[in-house]
């Protein structure tokens, strides 16, 4: 792998090898340089603001919030996601179940993109009433974003449509290939999508797989052509060959309740479950040139 590939850390960060931080290799490394763990069972405009900002720059990989939502609750919206009428494949990776459409699949068909646009308060509407009792997750999120940011934070608009935000993914013994995500690469036809100069991943656990479901991110950045020539055959042709990385990446296995934020622009993946489906609400942050945070799924 070319130099040229991989992020820019901080000089020297490099040379330490794989970093694996969750509770099945304990003990935690708190003072671990890469994994910022967060204890606080609370979200803090402050604090959220600056590992947005470290994440932006490179300095951690990845955020690992504990226990900061009810894991009764939920549990509780990973049962009625797995049962609901509406769970359907992704549109290019077809062993993924998900509740919602993604700005990826956009471009994959009109009939998507209408969908993904047309639908997006009835999305977000149906998502929500996944929690019963509890406040929904990501509108406590998205507020403490907003508070947190100088130019505030809001859904993201393309062409003054409205995007979604919280996509409900249901991940059955199966696996997520090593990839990026990326909003200009995703729609290089909206001025919207290249305004986005950092994309965070957000995902909050709602129910453990038996075995599996762990999130590896490698701090490697590849340009579209580097990252076509490395993909897969189909099924899998997202993503790309996890042995055609650098040895350096974070893992993590988040418990039910916990939140996990890194850059998307990162490759990551989610290594094969078994035994129960993994269920996760994922979102994306997007921060604009002008400091805008803008969020969609």
């Amino acid at each position: 792998m070319s130099t040229q590939a991989m992020s820019q850390l901080e000089p020297g960060s490099l040379a330490i090898a794989s970093i694996v931080s969750h509770p099945g290799h304990r003990p935690y490394n708190d003072a671990d340089p890469f994994v910022r763990h967060i204890y606080d069972r609370a979200l803090y405009a402050d604090k959220l603001r600056g590992t947005i900002a470290d994440l932006a720059a490179g300095r951690i990989i990845a955020a690992h919030h504990h226990g900061i939502f009810d894991g009764d609750e939920c549990a509780a919206a990973a049962a009625k996601a797995i049962r609901h009428e509406e769970l359907c494949p992704y549109d290019g990776a077809d062993d993924l179940d998900h509740l919602g459409d993604s700005l990826f699949e956009t471009g994959h068909s009109a009939v998507i993109d209408r969908r993904y646009f047309d639908g997006a308060i009835a999305s977000m509407r149906r998502t929500r009433e996944l929690w019963e009792r509890g406040q929904y997750p990501l509108d406590l999120i998205r507020a403490v974003l907003d508070e947190g940011s100088e130019r505030g934070a809001n859904l993201l608009r393309i062409g003054g449509r409205v995007c979604p935000a919280g996509l409900v993914r249901v991940q059955d013994n199966a696996e997520i290939a090593p990839h990026v995500d990326h909003a200009g690469r995703d729609r290089r036809d909206a001025i919207e999508t290249q305004q986005i100069e950092v994309q965070l991943t957000g995902v909050l656990m709602l129910a453990e797989s038996e075995t599996g479901g762990d999130t590896t991110v490698w701090p490697v950045r590849l340009s579209l052509p580097q990252y076509d020539a490395l993909r897969l055959p189909e099924p899998f042709a997202y993503g790309i060959d996890s042995a055609l990385l650098p040895p350096l990446k974070v893992t993590l296995k988040p418990r039910i309740g916990d939140l996990m934020l890194f850059d998307a622009r990162y490759v990551h993946a989610v290594s094969r479950t078994g035994g129960k489906p993994r269920v996760s609400l994922s979102f994306f942050v997007g921060i604009c040139r002008d400091g805008r945070i803008v969020i969609f799924s």
